[in-house]
């Protein structure tokens, strides 16, 4: 990550923004049942009071957002969203070292997270970076692939 963003923990005032970029990172993506991906819909006033969410901006925009959640016994990666203007930076994989980051320093010895099979790419990257895929299931209408990574 370069100079021109900055981690922070988000605030209330950076809802627009973070929707802003929810929107235009998930959007084109829909499945088989033409359901649009569920961060397109979370509350995120919500999600800002009650989990661990930071977001990285470059002072003008929020480029990306890391959404975690604390679970009873491992940290659930409940989102990561970085808007198109800004990927080929290097942000996504930042976050997902953050995120393992944060893991340990609340003492967490594992990380879960899930996303849609459907994105392939996404499938990919975290086999690719340790995350080792533990169970799939159909819910809400998606289908999903479980991953964890142990720290």
């Amino acid at each position: 990550m370069n100079d021109n963003f900055k981690l922070r923990k988000a605030n209330l005032s950076d809802i627009a923004g973070i929707q802003s970029c929810v929107n235009a990172a998930y959007s084109f993506y829909k499945d088989d049942n033409d359901l649009l991906p569920e961060p397109l819909f979370d509350d995120y006033h919500q999600k800002i009071t009650s989990d661990h969410f930071l977001v990285i901006d470059n002072n003008t925009h929020i480029a990306a957002i890391l959404v975690l959640v604390l679970k009873k016994s491992y940290l659930l990666l409940d989102n990561i969203a970085v808007h198109p203007n800004f990927q080929k930076n290097g942000l996504g994989r930042y976050l997902l070292d953050v995120a393992e980051i944060e893991a340990l320093k609340l003492d967490y010895k594992e990380i879960q997270l899930y996303t849609n099979a459907k994105m392939t790419n996404n499938l990919q990257i975290y086999t690719h970076i340790g995350y080792s895929e533990f169970t799939r299931r159909q819910e809400s209408g998606f289908h999903r692939v479980y991953f964890r990574k142990a720290l």
